[in-house]
């Protein structure tokens, strides 16, 4: 039996678990939710602050981005009555956890880069 996933609307199979798991990896590995979760690391930001430091993104899918991090209780969104409206995005304790373990990944990388980007060969070296 099929089932729909709530967080993307689409058509999952198999156990509700594996259906979750693939959501989230693909929330993780969203070039901008991790780019947005690695810019609000430092504290909270306003939308117009969060797009300057996300060179490139739409207000569109940073909009779309961040309200996905909200549903999945990654990202705070808090609205403050003032003239002009201000909203303030900011990481909750789980989308903290998320940043440590994005930092730890870049990390990694960061010490390993040189042994997994090799050269590639030269096809005329057997010449």
């Amino acid at each position: 039996m099929s089932s729909t996933c709530e967080a993307t609307g689409a058509a999952v199979g198999g156990a509700p678990e594996e259906a979750r798991l693939r959501t989230l990896v693909s929330l993780f590995t969203n070039k901008w939710s991790a780019s947005a979760i690695g810019a609000l690391e430092d504290g909270a930001l306003r939308f117009g602050e969060l797009q300057r430091r996300l060179r490139g993104v739409s207000p569109k899918v940073l909009t779309r981005t961040l309200r996905r991090l909200e549903e999945f209780g990654l990202v705070n969104r808090v609205v403050y009555p003032d003239i002009p409206l201000r909203v303030e995005y900011s990481l909750t304790e789980v989308g903290r956890g998320a940043a440590g373990l994005s930092r730890d990944l870049r990390n990694w990388v960061d010490e390993n880069i040189d042994e997994m980007v090799r050269p590639s060969p030269d096809p005329d070296a057997d010449r």
